[in-house]
């Protein structure tokens, strides 16, 4: 067994998983040494889940997986999962980070939940990938504890803001892979509207949550600039949406538009 076939195929995940990370560091305290520890915990946490995955689609999917023997995946997730839970209980019991165990049982739960889906190939769907977000950032909420915060409802809401975010790109992906596989001239905005329903959807609704978010005073009243990045890229291509689509090319803006939101958000939380 190669170890490609270990690494998870979303190559988006992983900024999805660093970046809410980074954030949370940032925002909770700063970088220290039980934050370098969490961040290689995390990462092999987040890199047993393929093997439980194709374990699980052995013993109860109809997904035949001949090439892959199973003694070598359950090695994989045992050494992955062992090593980076060892991580974090030592950094609970050593630190007194009992917030990590709250945090824990959210992931779990979510995780449970996606596994279900994972199960029936239905982690493409739209609940799906959303499962899929809001497990990869609740990293958030692991790097403000490790960093020296606490939960709160501030903390939450981070958690959201990162989740909200980055669920854009599933909405945003969906309309180009729609759009490309009408393999033909697309009418201008609004006569395209079945193809761009659902990712305007997502951006009215992101600009009412934000808006709900400034009025009650949850968060600084600059934080909501962070997504207009996102939001005047997103709104461009439905204007001018096209079936031409380079996964290469898209991946490397949703990375830049990330990186531009992660660093704004550090800025306009403090």
């Amino acid at each position: 067994m190669s170890l490609k076939t270990l690494i998870p195929k979303e190559h988006g995940a992983w900024a999805i998983l660093i970046l809410p990370y980074f954030i949370g560091v940032t925002v909770g305290g700063g970088i220290s040494g039980r934050g370098i520890l969490g961040f290689f915990g995390l990462l092999l946490l987040f890199l047993s889940r393929q093997p439980l995955h194709l374990i699980l689609k052995k013993y109860f999917s109809e997904v035949r997986l001949q090439k892959i023997k199973r003694g070598e995946l359950w090695k994989a997730f045992l050494l992955f999962f062992g090593v980076g839970f060892g991580i974090f209980l030592w950094l609970i019991f050593r630190y007194r980070l009992g917030d990590l165990i709250i945090i824990g049982l959210i992931a779990l739960f979510l995780f449970l939940l996606h596994t279900y889906l994972a199960l029936y190939r239905k982690e493409r769907t739209l609940i799906g990938e959303v499962l899929g977000v809001a497990l990869l950032t609740i990293s958030a909420l692991v790097g403000v504890v490790l960093s020296g915060g606490k939960l709160s409802r501030g903390t939450f809401i981070l958690w959201l803001l990162n989740a909200f975010y980055f669920a854009g790109s599933i909405f945003y992906i969906k309309m180009r892979k729609k759009a490309a596989r009408t393999r033909k001239r697309i009418l201008s905005f609004p006569f395209n509207i079945n193809l761009v329903k659902e990712c305007l959807a997502y951006i009215v609704f992101l600009i009412i949550i934000l808006v709900l978010l400034v009025f009650t005073k949850s968060v600084p009243v600059l934080v909501p600039l962070a997504f207009v990045p996102m939001v005047v890229h997103t709104l461009w291509s439905i204007i001018v949406l096209r079936p031409k689509f380079e996964i290469m090319k898209q991946g490397l803006v949703q990375t830049s538009l990330s990186l531009i939101f992660c660093v704004l958000i550090i800025i306009f939380w403090k």
